[in-house]
């Protein structure tokens, strides 16, 4: 798994498709475009907001992902999550290209939440 590199300068995102490196300037992340892969171009992942996750999408997303993931494990009736949801969100703009941030709803998704 490639980490994405600490510096200003553009990040290295591997593709969940086809495993090829792809340099991504933080520029364009920053600008909230969505990155694609030179060479097959599926999308890679790499974005502002969180993706949700769901027990079919659960092993792409989060096994797969070439960044590293914070799951919010969260259901609509808990309190603290809702508490938590704005700043997770903001964590998500903030950790844009370095860290991927999603989030499982568990009401919906019992195989993941609880396999």
């Amino acid at each position: 798994m490639a980490t994405p590199s600490r510096t200003s300068g553009p990040l290295q995102v591997r593709c969940p498709a086809c495993g090829t490196t792809n340099r991504v300037p933080r520029e364009k992340i920053d600008a909230g475009r969505e990155a694609v892969c030179g060479r097959c171009k599926a999308p890679l992942g790499v974005g502002r907001t969180p993706v949700t996750v769901t027990d079919a999408t659960f092993s792409a997303e989060v096994e797969r992902s070439s960044l590293p993931v914070l799951l919010d494990a969260w259901a609509p009736w808990c309190a603290p999550c809702r508490t938590l949801a704005p700043l997770i969100d903001e964590l998500s703009a903030e950790m844009a290209g370095r860290l991927r941030v999603a989030k499982l709803n568990v009401d919906e998704n019992p195989r993941t939440a609880c396999p």
